[in-house]
């Protein structure tokens, strides 16, 4: 949409206006359900890693010198 089209669009009622806001709302919403899952698979994965280093440590460890 280029300025000569905004000049010529009819003005937004103000229902149109709270319409657009809560649209816009709800997907900010979405859209920080679906980070914060991202986040929440990264740190399953991370305590993964975690347990699987962990384990391997305890197999190393009778074989370790002191």
């Amino acid at each position: 949409m280029n300025v000569n089209d905004l000049a010529s669009a009819p003005p937004q009622l103000p229902e149109d206006i709270a319409l657009e806001q809560y649209q816009l709302m709800v997907h900010q919403v979405a859209m920080a359900a679906h980070n914060n899952y991202l986040s929440i698979l990264n740190l399953q994965r991370d305590v993964e890693d975690i347990k699987n280093s962990l384990t391997t440590l305890g197999r190393l460890l009778p074989y370790a010198e002191v």
